[in-house]
């Protein structure tokens, strides 16, 4: 008797292996672009903030990093090239790199970080609906910087003069 049923638990168990070898699936493997605004090491901060969130780098998430020579200088061929690698999400830093990713794609979705009057560098259509692929934070936009003049002038009486420093060559200064 005691045969009999250790042959049919073993049958059981057998019988019962490959199923429960089909019902454990594989963690999706997020594939994740970056886009820094000059080196890969500033990266740091991004993955310890993944990490904390419990992704693990190799076994449920693979960060890419491509930097360019410059701010400006081969952000395209970076962009390109991380998309070439099938990102699941292209997380680009400042305008030039935000508008590279833009033109790099129109179907991944596109987060930029700080990147300067999203609306007035034709990187969303408004701040409250972006729409097409592209989202993110904006560092400073004309209304934000009214709204600090307007605020320097109210916390500073007798204020008469204020005067900003910008690089027009940059995209981030409209």
């Amino acid at each position: 008797m005691e045969r009999r049923t250790f042959l049919a638990t073993l049958a059981s168990g057998l019988l019962a292996a490959p199923l429960a070898a089909a019902a454990q699936h594989a963690e999706k493997v997020y594939r994740i672009g970056l886009l820094p605004f000059s080196t890969c090491s500033e990266t740091e901060s991004f993955r310890s903030a993944f990490r904390s969130l419990g992704y693990v780098e190799g076994r449920n998430v693979v960060i890419e990093c491509r930097a360019a020579a410059g701010p400006n200088e081969g952000l395209s061929d970076a962009a390109t090239e991380l998309m070439r690698l099938k990102v699941d999400v292209l997380v680009a830093q400042g305008t030039p790199a935000a508008q590279a990713a833009q033109r790099a794609t129109a179907t991944t979705p596109v987060v930029f970080i700080t990147a300067g009057d999203p609306v007035g560098n034709g990187l969303v259509e408004s701040l409250a609906r972006p729409g097409k692929n592209v989202t993110g934070v904006a560092a400073m936009d004309p209304i934000q910087i009214m709204k600090g003049l307007e605020f320097l002038k109210a916390s500073t009486p007798g204020l008469t003069r204020v005067a900003i420093l910008l690089d027009l060559s940059n995209p981030i200064n409209p």
